[in-house]
């Protein structure tokens, strides 16, 4: 199916005049192909007009049925065992271009013809990335020859596929958490009263819906939201101005934004979901810019910690934050941990999102930064675990515990990594990655840097792990203990306690299925019409 499909596609783009080879790892677009074929379809979208485009794909999703709850499934839905599969549309990179041209008005005196030869080539493009899933058993056993190929599919899929979403409704308990936090002196370091960005902000989703674009006259938006307007607004010719598609990631920057000039008079806000993202990353990247690393990583920590004790309160008979222990001569903390009975969770949080870098393509960087995010939460979460069976931590004093399935652990990233984190793919790139050694093939030394810490941080995350996982055949069951490991976003997790009757039950419907969807909305979505989700989380309203 897939090499049907993929070389259906590069037949097409060649039938249009673009260098497209085929060789023995597949096909091959040279980078001017590639960039003549990303211009071609931006000026398509430009013709169109962005804000139309917009428009134009909200419809799509929206009568087709592919906002649940409030948010969009963009994931990867693949086919039945007997049932073809085609190559799907990547509606992230299109929603991209369509906000960089939302200035442009449409000029097409014909768009709906030219709408579907933009849809179709940016099809066709996607296919030859050769980064969908076209079966529900792809990478579930990753091989260790893979793992580059595997890792930068993902990549490639995420920022093609994808944008990130945030359920507006629970920002609330994230903000009161932060201003909870800080104290005068954190206050005065900022340019403007940061309670004043935050109401504005509230004000700017309560305008906002889930599955339309809203256009406002600038006049009163600007009276209105004057921190939002100052800071927050995107002029014309500058969002996205040097984006043209996947891997060029570095260029987007329409998350800096809440509105987008569409001319003089006007101005556009995107979905609630697409607008409570960049609402975050807003009001963070303003609290590190205004307070310093330190400071705002320390701030941002406890934000996110409390933001995530709140969300389990009521919901568990134990709830606990930031609680030292002493263990092996260590002294170690618990960021947020639960206890139900016999039923326990544990949180670990870290203020590490993915970077533009990598994000653009970088594959040195986007280990780096699964290094600094995922091994290091897994390792401590490890070590919590053992802790806990030994009964060395609050959660569990003096006990000594066999708890095996009943303890879920949680690493908690602020912004998704999209199919990274996916979770059948976690487990079998981390089973992938304990196979093998990293070695630098070139002699530089940022690369020597960032390989020495995957291998440090990937030996260590392993070593805790054996030391809670069972056997299987003589050797470490490390698919059965990640099998109750989460990697999820902020968002992602304050959903599913929102909807979990208890903390623990929050986690049951996705523990040990998979859509193979690569996006957690799409996989809550599917799970809840196909009834998975009803034993465990409140119906929807």
């Amino acid at each position: 199916m897939r090499q049907r499909q993929v070389g259906e596609a590069c037949l097409r783009l060649r039938d249009r005049g673009y260098e497209v080879n085929v060789g023995a790892y597949g096909p091959e677009v040279t980078q001017d192909a590639q960039r003549s074929i990303a211009e071609e379809i931006n000026g398509l979208v430009s013709q169109i007009g962005g804000a139309h485009a917009l428009v134009q794909i909200c419809s799509i999703f929206r009568e087709d049925k592919f906002i649940h709850d409030g948010m969009w499934m963009m994931g990867n839905i693949v086919p039945g065992i007997h049932q073809n599969g085609n190559p799907a549309a990547p509606w992230g990179w299109v929603m991209s271009l369509a906000i960089r041209n939302i200035s442009k008005a449409q000029t097409a005196s014909n768009p709906k013809e030219l709408w579907r030869e933009m849809i179709l080539l940016a099809i066709d493009l996607a296919a030859v990335f050769d980064c969908q899933r076209y079966g529900q058993f792809e990478d579930l056993n990753l091989p260790p020859s893979e793992i580059h190929r595997a890792l930068k599919d993902s990549l490639i899929w995420r920022e093609a596929f994808t944008l990130e979403q945030v359920p507006p409704k629970f920002l609330p308990v994230l903000f009161n958490a932060l201003l909870a936090n800080m104290d005068e002196n954190d206050h005065s370091k900022f340019k403007f009263p940061i309670r004043q960005l935050l109401g504005e902000i509230d004000q700017a989703l309560r305008q906002a819906q889930p599955d339309k674009v809203k256009l406002h006259t600038s006049g009163p938006v600007s009276a209105a939201s004057p921190l939002l307007w100052s800071l927050a607004r995107g002029k014309i010719g500058e969002v996205n101005a040097a984006y043209l598609g996947p891997l060029h990631a570095d260029a987007r920057n329409q998350s800096d934004f809440i509105f987008y000039e569409v001319d003089s008079d006007m101005v556009l806000i995107l979905p609630s979901p697409f607008l409570a993202s960049s609402a975050c990353q807003i009001v963070f990247k303003a609290v590190w810019k205004h307070l310093g690393r330190t400071r705002g990583a320390e701030l941002v920590g406890k934000s996110f910690e409390d933001a995530i004790h709140a969300s389990c309160i009521g919901k568990s008979p134990i709830v606990l934050a930031r609680r030292s222990y002493h263990s092996d001569g260590k002294n170690l903390e618990m960021d947020v941990a639960t206890r139900d009975g016999d039923r326990f969770v544990l949180f670990e949080t870290k203020g590490k999102s993915l970077t533009s870098t990598a994000r653009a393509g970088d594959m040195m960087a986007y280990f780096n930064d699964y290094a600094d995010s995922y091994l290091l939460l897994v390792k401590q979460l490890a070590v919590h675990d053992k802790n806990l069976r030994e009964g060395r931590t609050p959660l569990a004093e003096g006990e000594t515990l066999t708890i095996g399935s009943h303890s879920i652990k949680v690493a908690v990233s602020p912004l998704s990594y999209g199919s990274m984190s996916d979770k059948s793919f976690a487990i079998s790139l981390l089973a992938a990655l304990s196979q093998v050694k990293f070695t630098a093939i070139l002699n530089d030394k940022k690369h020597l840097e960032i390989v020495e810490k995957l291998n440090e941080h990937k030996d260590n995350a392993l070593r805790e792990i054996s030391t809670v996982a069972g056997l299987k055949d003589g050797k470490m069951d490390l698919h059965s203990y990640l099998i109750n490991v989460f990697w999820l976003d902020l968002g992602q997790l304050f959903y599913i306690l929102g909807r979990g009757i208890t903390v623990f039950d929050a986690f049951r419907p996705l523990k040990n299925m998979t859509f193979s969807t690569r996006d957690f909305w799409t996989e809550v979505a599917l799970a809840d019409r196909q009834g998975l989700t009803s034993s465990a989380w409140s119906a929807l309203a």
